[in-house]
């Protein structure tokens, strides 16, 4: 099987796709691939923006402390 690879000038992989020489008979195939290698191309010239922005960890929440005073005391 052949692979259809995309690589950023920053060498960062944005698409790796393997393909048949007998996907090629089906023009759905064809069709849908060029869009794949497009919108990949795309992603590839406008990594540079993503390669400034800070990562967002959801799942890091900071704690919130309480406070003794106002928090209800079970007995």
């Amino acid at each position: 099987m052949a692979r259809v690879i995309v690589i950023s000038d920053d060498g960062e992989m944005v698409w790796n796709e393997g393909v048949k020489a007998s996907d090629f008979d089906a023009e759905h195939f064809r069709r849908c691939l060029v869009d794949r290698l497009g919108w990949a191309i795309a992603d590839a010239e406008s990594t540079w923006r993503l390669s400034t922005v800070q990562p967002i960890h959801i799942y890091e929440t900071p704690r919130r402390e309480r406070d003794p005073e106002t928090t209800p005391q079970s007995s």
